[in-house]
């Protein structure tokens, strides 16, 4: 297991495609900052007033923008397609194959292609974070105060879900086009599915679609309660480790 994790390792190093997603990453953040200080510089013009108003927070400096980056910089999606293209290229490239004939087991070579997985996306976030706050820095001029632990901590833990649901669907179907396919619309579908059954529900107290991944949504303008927060941690863990176990199963069953 440890040659395997360390033929990943040097495999991830080399990925091409991992540099290019998190550029892409990395372009759209500074593109986010650059219109919104445009969007704020003209509000301001006609208003004469920007800050916080009722329950939306209006980022007015770097430890603000933090709290948003990582929904406005699309990080949930372009990082899981890297992800895609990564477990993926083994399969279309048949050199998977070689892998298994070394004796490993289906159960050793999709957790260590979790793992490397998890390194990289936990490092994609890092940086991204930091790229922001030295972007933000620069147009804000100040850190202010800084973000909830919390709120960053979901915030994680909701760019895990999406991974993982990657991961499952990559190991399911072992080509590229489909899981991204269901990455960029199964999530929305969902989400309008459980919208419909809420409107036969007429629950007052509930609501099915508070709680699929797609309404996970810490990085928006809006100011999260603290329960919310602890909602989300603890639905992004469940989903992360239902779709983590889903992908492993799949994996066990399907041919190479």
């Amino acid at each position: 297991m440890k040659r395997l994790l360390q033929f990943e390792l040097r495999k991830l190093s080399r990925a091409k495609s991992l540099y290019i997603c998190v550029g892409i990453v990395f372009v759209l953040s500074m593109l986010n900052v650059v219109l919104y200080r445009v969007m704020i510089s003209l509000s301001m013009t006609m208003s004469g007033n920007v800050g916080d108003i009722g329950q939306v927070l209006i980022p007015n400096s770097a430890g603000d923008w933090l709290a948003t980056c990582i929904g406005s910089s699309s990080f949930n999606t372009v990082i899981p397609i890297f992800v895609v293209i990564f477990v993926c290229e083994d399969y279309t490239q048949k050199t998977i194959k070689n892998v298994y004939s070394q004796g490993y087991t289906r159960t050793q070579v999709y957790f260590a292609k979790s793992i490397v997985v998890l390194i990289a996306a936990t490092a994609s976030f890092i940086l991204t974070l930091l790229f922001n706050l030295v972007i933000a820095l620069i147009a804000f001029g100040s850190f202010g105060k800084a973000p909830s632990f919390f709120l960053l901590f979901d915030q994680y833990l909701v760019a895990l879900c999406y991974v993982a649901l990657v991961l499952f669907t990559a190991f399911a179907f072992k080509k590229l086009a489909l899981p991204i396919l269901l990455l960029l619309f199964a999530p929305g579908a969902v989400s309008i599915v459980l919208s419909i059954f809420d409107l036969i529900i007429k629950s007052e107290s509930f609501s099915l679609a508070d709680y699929w991944l797609t309404s996970f949504d810490v990085s928006s303008v809006m100011i999260v309660s603290d329960k919310r927060l602890a909602e989300i941690g603890i639905g992004s863990a469940v989903y992360a480790a239902l779709f983590t176990t889903l992908g492993w199963l799949v994996n066990r069953k399907h041919e190479i």
